[in-house]
């Protein structure tokens, strides 16, 4: 029975194919528009991993930044109000004529799924002049809702009904052109738990002129992979909302093929033999003529042979390319597959639980009256600090995006856990279940420097913790998620302590491996106090084609089969 579930498991992961591509990717094709019409920009419903944020229009539903939505010159007023002072404003009315969208926002579901309210935080605006108001009533007597000139007005909640919940209001922007607008959901449940949504970025194309395309950087990383013979190379792009794909070069013309670009960054392995390498990464829009492509400088990579190490790679600041959607000339060569076992989890108290993937949070909870620190997995499953580690992986190295000073330079490799998870990646958040509590950072060991981090109302990143004695207060029911940024690989623990508002606490020490460090032993596998129990199986080599073998990890829960 064991090999039939083998079986069965090895032709799935056939079936589901390679996180990479090989050879060049898709050629860009022209973005979508919403010009016309009930638009809700953010259309906000439940979904598996917390809340699903997209924007719909009354015959499609798009990923955010997946569809421009279009403000006609028609739309322009030199009406002028507190609202919408001097100069001329293009006005999506709240009810609009023919020709020009009507937008709002919606929330179909969150009622039915037990939230009574949702927070829209208005995060920042990429423009000409930064100048984006909503507002309901008019233009002469209108009452702003969301502002970004105005500090005051950065958070609108309203509350969901049983029959979904539409909000339709006026959006003003201050000048033709594109506009890229950032915002973050929060919805509460009637049992005061919340639920927050990464940052979400959606454009608005403003006047008739074209718009120019929005420029962007990319920097190459290259270090050890997960697996040995193998090396992750990551490219960064700059460029607020950039999507497409990063394409992974061997030399000048030499494809090794490519990968998805997921909030910046796009990641993937790819084998080499011992020797040096002159690699480059191309970024390839997804839109034409909604960003720019860009190639990253040329980094000397060395693969030693049988070295653990790791090697050294070199780059020149990153320099734009310009060019809109352009391919470079390609001659595909397809990388080589490997598969390795992966460690079974054992009864052993030195044995550790990786947390490796999904949406895992550090929380604090009630457990007979008394506040208890601990993690729950992606699953639900409850674990003591001291029994298991946040694996930080070697595909999560990147170049320091500037704005982050506070990790060191911008350009240098840092290692994040990004906000919302990544295939293979976890993202670290925090969460208070049934109390509030005082969340307290009292110690820190490791190699390097670490520092948690959310973006704050200005855009810019607004650190958690960056040190020993910084505090976070939690609200009851508070969720949410951010950063954590690594400066050197190696394995570090933090010290944290939970204190409720009657004096009680709680302490946990915190374990992450980063990059290429070698798997520590935890102090004590204590028992895990939820329904899920991880059991890690692993498969034996098995040749696919000449050269090539299949990575297969096996996460099986007990009782499977």
């Amino acid at each position: 029975m064991l090999l039939a579930g083998c079986a069965a498991l090895v032709l799935a992961a056939l079936q589901l194919g390679l996180p990479a591509a090989a050879g060049p990717p898709p050629v860009a094709i022209a973005l979508p528009e919403a010009a016309d019409g009930q638009v809700d920009v953010l259309a906000v419903s439940p979904a598996a991993d917390g809340l699903a944020v997209n924007t719909r229009t009354a015959t499609a539903t798009y990923a955010p930044g997946d569809v421009a939505i279009r403000i006609p010159e028609t739309a322009a007023t030199d009406e002028k109000s507190d609202v919408l002072p001097d100069g001329t404003w293009y006005v999506a009315a709240a009810v609009g004529e023919t020709g020009a969208p009507r937008l709002g926002w919606s929330a179909d579901g969150l009622a039915a799924a037990g939230y009574r309210s949702v927070e829209i935080e208005f995060v920042g605006v990429d423009s000409g002049d930064g100048k984006l108001e909503v507002f309901s009533g008019t233009v002469a007597a209108g009452r702003r809702v969301l502002s970004w000139t105005d500090a005051t007005a950065r958070k609108h909640t309203y509350r969901p009904t049983e029959s979904g919940s539409r909000e339709v209001l006026n959006w003003a922007f201050g000048s033709p052109g594109r506009y890229r607008a950032t915002f973050r959901v929060t919805a509460t449940g009637t049992d005061g738990r919340k639920v927050q949504s990464p940052p979400s970025t959606f454009t608005f194309l403003v006047g008739t002129a074209a718009a120019a395309a929005t420029p962007t950087t990319t920097t190459l990383t290259a270090a050890p992979g997960s697996t040995a013979g193998r090396t992750r190379l990551t490219g960064a792009v700059t460029g607020t909302g950039a999507r497409g794909w990063v394409e992974f070069f061997d030399g000048n013309a030499t494809s090794l093929g490519y990968a998805e670009v997921v909030d910046g960054v796009a990641s993937e392995e790819f084998p080499f033999a011992a020797g040096t390498y002159t690699l480059k990464a191309a970024f390839r829009p997804k839109y034409l003529g909604d960003h720019l492509a860009s190639e990253s400088p040329a980094v000397s990579y060395t693969v030693n042979a049988g070295s653990t190490d790791v090697p050294t790679a070199s780059a020149s600041p990153t320099v734009p390319a310009g060019q809109d959607g352009t391919a470079v000339p390609t001659a595909t060569a397809s990388p080589t597959l490997e598969m390795t076992a992966l460690p079974v989890e054992g009864d052993s108290s030195s044995t550790c639980t990786v947390l490796g993937e999904g949406d895992v949070d550090y929380a604090v909870r009630l457990k007979d009256g008394k506040p208890q620190s601990a993690f729950r997995d992606a699953a639900g499953g409850w674990h003591e600090p001291s029994s298991a580690v946040v694996k930080v992986g070697a595909e999560t190295v990147l170049p320091l995006p500037a704005g982050q000073d506070f990790l060191g330079p911008a350009g240098t490799s840092v290692w994040q856990l990004p906000q919302t998870p990544r295939e293979g990646v976890p993202s670290l958040g925090w969460l208070a279940e049934g109390t509030a509590a005082t969340w307290t950072l009292d110690g820190v060991e490791g190699p390097g420097k670490v520092v948690l981090f959310e973006a704050g109302t200005e855009g810019a990143p607004s650190v958690v913790f960056g040190g020993a004695g910084m505090s976070r207060e939690l609200a009851s029911g508070v969720h949410a998620h951010g950063t954590w940024g690594f400066t050197e690989q190696g394995v570090y623990r933090l010290a944290f302590t939970h204190r409720t508002s009657s004096g009680e606490e709680d302490t946990g020490k915190l374990t992450f491996v980063v990059g290429a460090a070698a798997m520590p032993s935890c102090p004590g596998k204590l028992a895990n106090t939820g329904a899920h129990t991880l059991l890690y199986a692993s498969l034996g080599a098995m040749a696919v084609s000449a050269g090539a073998v299949l990575l297969i990890g096996v996460n099986r829960r007990l009782g499977l089969f």
